[in-house]
């Protein structure tokens, strides 16, 4: 009788170790803490006496989408912030309509300006080089065609220009996507056609003169190359090979000539950003981030529990958001989605490692920058209600911790003492069954 208390005593406690550190292996993460948020998100003035959307369509005499209309990129550029509207999400085929704007301060107040109506699908990309705006052609609209793609510049205070040409510009190019400048080389990731046929393939041009005109530098994916960044002297570029297919990440050391692959079938087409020394891209389940330092290391880095980059647009699963990250005051802020609740956020993190939610909303949020004129982050969010919202981050506003996921495969660094655990249970059951008989 006591060999067998003995015995069942024995095995149940191993049991409970084993599932302990079984637990430490596969532990999904922890949720929320119990510290609060200071900040909040708060509606933007634009000095208009109408909704954004029915300014937008008095603008082009235009409606646009009750569901998908809104500032899908905005670019601050000192006390001006500009922003790229759009009839629905860019590129779409019923989206028929982009405009540009700005938000400038009068003294104390905001006031909205129209400039200009670029003959595009909306709105995915500018960039600014310390003198021009320069606006990537999201999709020509009639009566332009897809025999070249349109660049826009824009001198902030002075001119508009569209630069279009099919034979010296972007030949045959259907979107440009993506757009760096280093030093006079203006860089542009596109998806083009192949002549007269609309079969797709990512390219890669250069401009020496702001876009006036354009040189095919190189082929890049059998569909189309989504974002182009510079980083410690090369180029690194994101592209796919079929219309829903994951992403590849790759780089160039010969300004855009040829290409080596670093991040293979698993990156997302959001637009890369710089942190902390390194290059952060998403996951095409939007589940992680991947960071890339200048040794082309690349890490994988978890999210909080139960959250994704992003948005998720049910009607077009394989849409992505392109403007959801934002680097301001020594953190990386993101647009991110809890999937239960469900619910949009803005999280942060400083390190990588730990998180912190901002803000939290159940209306979509479309687009994030960081105005540092203001010290706001810029929010957009889209439909019949649009609106321009601002997280202000002066001072140092608190935020709610949370733990980051951690990986549902076995850790390397409790797998050996699981299994060890689980060999001493072995050994104890073939002994109490020695002792048994």
């Amino acid at each position: 009788m006591r060999r067998h208390t003995l015995r069942v005593i024995g095995i149940f406690s191993l049991q409970i170790i084993g599932l302990f550190f079984l637990g430490r292996l596969l532990a999904p993460g922890a949720s929320v803490t119990n510290a609060q948020s200071n900040v909040t998100l708060e509606e933007i003035d634009l000095g208009i006496t109408q909704t954004l959307k029915s300014w937008y369509d008095d603008q082009l005499t235009h409606t646009s989408s009750i569901t998908y209309f809104g500032a899908y990129i905005t670019l601050p550029v000192t006390d001006t912030l500009y922003i790229g509207l759009g009839s629905a999400r860019p590129a779409e085929n019923s989206g028929d309509g982009a405009y540009f704007a700005k938000l400038i301060t009068n003294t104390t107040s905001l006031s909205l300006t129209g400039i200009a109506e670029p003959n595009e699908q909306g709105f995915h990309e500018m960039i600014y080089d310390s003198s021009l705006i320069h606006i990537a052609g999201t999709d020509p609209m009639s009566p332009d065609d897809w025999s070249a793609g349109n660049h826009y510049t824009y001198s902030p205070g002075g001119t508009f220009t569209k630069y279009r040409d099919a034979t010296n510009g972007l030949k045959n190019v259907i979107h440009t996507w993506g757009l760096w400048k280093s030093g006079l080389t203006l860089y542009a990731a596109v998806s083009s056609h192949t002549g007269t046929s609309i079969t797709h393939t990512g390219q890669i041009f250069t401009s020496t003169n702001n876009g006036l005109t354009w040189t095919h530098t190189s082929d890049l994916g059998g569909y189309r190359a989504y974002d182009i960044i510079g980083f410690d002297d090369d180029l690194y570029a994101i592209y796919n090979d079929k219309y829903t297919g994951v992403l590849t990440m790759t780089k160039s050391t010969d300004g855009g000539a040829t290409w080596s692959d670093i991040i293979t079938d698993s990156v997302r087409r959001v637009h890369i950003v710089k942190f902390n020394s390194q290059l952060i891209a998403v996951s095409f389940d939007r589940e992680y981030l991947y960071t890339i330092n200048i040794s082309d290391t690349v890490t994988t880095r978890t999210l909080p529990t139960g959250y994704r980059v992003g948005a998720t647009y049910s009607d077009k699963p394989a849409y992505t958001d392109y403007n959801v990250m934002a680097v301001a005051k020594g953190y990386l802020y993101l647009i991110a989605e809890k999937q239960s609740p469900k619910e949009q956020a803005i999280i942060r993190t400083s390190d990588l490692s730990s998180w912190e939610r901002m803000v939290h909303t159940d209306t979509l949020m479309i687009s994030l920058s960081y105005w540092a004129d203001k010290e706001w982050l810029v929010v957009a969010t889209p439909g019949t209600d649009a609106k321009l919202l601002k997280v202000d981050l002066s001072g140092s506003p608190a935020a709610i911790t949370l733990r980051a996921l951690q990986a549902r495969t076995p850790s390397s660094a409790w797998l050996p003492v699981g299994l060890v655990c689980w060999l001493l249970i072995f050994l104890w059951w073939k002994y109490a069954q020695g002792i048994s008989h």
